[in-house]
């Protein structure tokens, strides 16, 4: 965006503002003062036609009085000066090992060479102590075989093989010597003159061939520096397409994994407290749930309790009505005894005196009370086991139906626990599809932000366009407006950048700066 601002070297406050020095305020544009070189070539001055107006003593010495001791453009200059290189050497300091830097590159390479280094080192040190196993295996194989040779040697068959084995081997060498000897001494002769002749020709064939080489040598030297040096220009092509290819790649997953995280931050954030928030709820519930299951065994174990506990009491009843059982029975057979004793002792008192078929009827009597007797006996032991047997039928049914109570409690429980499986179920089905449904209407919610901010964006661009044509008007209205009342405008261009917050400044004007046009912001 340019700035159009009209100054002229008629008005003494923007000669104050300025400074005394209005050379660059002259037509011939922008001066170097230490160089004295000019970018405009200087135009002869018609001060009568262009309507120049002369400045006084007093409008200089007011203009040095209202000016800015802060406003020293030496002093303003060294200082941006400063503050430009204090930047510079941090970006530096920050850059300096970016791989697009040779410092960076060479920082990488010494990496590289110690990782190297490292794991050279490292194979070195396992080589070594597998040779070192190696060694050691093979002198302990050594150290057997001398061992083994030992107790070979001190058997004294193994003495007598050996020396048999030498006898061979002597015999086998005299053999060769005598076969030697009677060999005929011109066929050895005339076989060397062949070998000698065979050596001659194949030292002429090597001479021949170096002979041939050298000459040939220099070319297959070029040639193969040729195709080095080509195989290193297309392998240098390949490595360079390879880290432009990586390093277009690596930036577009940056992009790719910067706007992804950009956009699903919020997002991720809020089902990751929902998730927290239904864990939550969850745990809750699992706890209610499973101290409902715990007191519903409880109840299960208190009643399996209390029917052993009856099945006990009933077994103490039985084993006590048996116990009564027997009582009685003892109690009758002592009572019988004692009456028998009785009769037995009136009867011999009365047979001493009495006549023998009285004594006879006595004893078909006694013989008829002891039947009844034995009689009566039976029914009671018969009556003793149908109550047993009635006891233990009553026992049957209540064991009966106190089992099938439990197996009715526990066929409930069981329902009960696939009732409240299925509904977790169908309730995580059902939260599943909410957070499916959230996760739309997140997506056009934020599809509408977007929308929302291009619209945004573009309502802005459209208002900063809208301005700068309308501040662009009134400046060129302004300079019209003084140029119609015949006075001389100096237009300063200004070209604001996000690159570059300064003007351009080429060569020392001491006026184009942003302090002396107000457009610093102060804070």
């Amino acid at each position: 965006m340019s700035l159009f601002l009209p100054i002229g070297p008629h008005d003494s406050i923007k000669r104050a503002h300025y400074g005394t020095d209005l050379s660059a305020l002259q037509p011939h544009g922008c001066t170097n003062k230490k160089n004295s070189l000019s970018t405009i070539p200087r135009q002869p001055q018609q001060q009568q036609q262009q309507g120049w107006e002369r400045v006084s003593a007093n409008d200089l010495d007011t203009a040095k009085l209202l000016s800015d001791t802060t406003s020293d453009p030496t002093r303003q200059r060294r200082e941006f000066e400063m503050e430009k290189r204090r930047l510079h050497q941090d970006s530096v300091e920050k850059s300096k090992i970016w791989p697009g830097t040779i410092l960076g590159e060479r920082i990488r390479t010494l990496k590289r060479k110690d990782e190297k280094e490292q794991q050279l080192e490292a194979e070195k040190l396992r080589i070594d102590a597998e040779w070192h196993d190696i060694v050691a295996q093979e002198r302990a194989e050594k150290i057997r075989r001398a061992r083994e040779a030992q107790r070979l040697a001190a058997i004294p068959e193994m003495r007598l093989l050996n020396s048999q084995l030498s006898l061979a081997n002597i015999l086998e060498q005299l053999d060769a010597l005598i076969q030697a000897n009677s060999v005929d001494g011109r066929s050895i002769v005339a076989r060397a003159k062949q070998e000698h002749v065979m050596e001659i020709v194949k030292q002429e064939l090597a001479r021949r061939e170096a002979r041939k080489v050298a000459q040939t040598y220099p070319a297959v030297i070029q040639e193969k520096r040729n195709k080095k040096k080509m195989e290193k220009e297309e392998d240098r092509k390949i490595q360079q397409r390879v880290i432009e290819k990586a390093k277009l790649e690596l930036k577009i997953e940056a992009d790719t994994l910067e706007a992804k995280r950009q956009a699903g931050f919020r997002e991720v954030q809020d089902a990751y407290t929902r998730a927290l928030q239904d864990k939550m709820t969850k745990a809750i519930e699992k706890k209610a749930h499973d101290a409902e299951v715990e007191f519903e065994h409880a109840l299960y174990q208190q009643a399996t309790h209390d029917c052993s506990e009856k099945l006990k009491n009933v077994a103490v009843m039985k084993s006590k009505a048996k116990e009564r059982a027997y009582d009685v029975v003892k109690e009758k057979v002592h009572e019988l005894e004692i009456v028998t004793d009785f009769r037995i002792r009136d009867a011999v008192e009365k047979m001493q005196n009495a006549h023998k078929g009285r004594l006879e009827q006595r004893e078909i009597r006694d013989a008829e009370r002891r039947i009844q007797l034995d009689t009566e006996v039976a029914k009671g032991r018969a009556l003793q086991v149908a109550e047993r047997k009635r006891e233990r039928e009553i026992l049957k049914a209540e064991g009966q139906q106190v089992r099938k109570a439990l197996d009715l409690d526990f066929q409930e429980f069981v329902q009960t626990n696939e009732t409240d499986k299925r509904k977790d179920i169908e309730k995580l089905r059902q939260h599943h599809k909410g957070l499916a449904e959230q996760m739309k209407r997140n997506a056009a919610a934020r599809m509408l932000e977007d929308a929302e901010a291009k619209a945004l964006d573009k309502k802005l661009l459209s208002n900063v366009d809208m301005e700068r044509d309308m501040f662009v008007q009134e400046a060129t209205a302004a300079v019209e407006e003084f140029r119609g009342q015949g006075k001389n405008i100096v237009p300063a261009l200004h070209t604001i950048s996000p690159r570059r917050p300064f003007p351009a400044v080429q060569f020392e004007t001491n006026y184009n700066t942003y302090a002396r046009l107000g457009f610093c912001d102060e804070k």
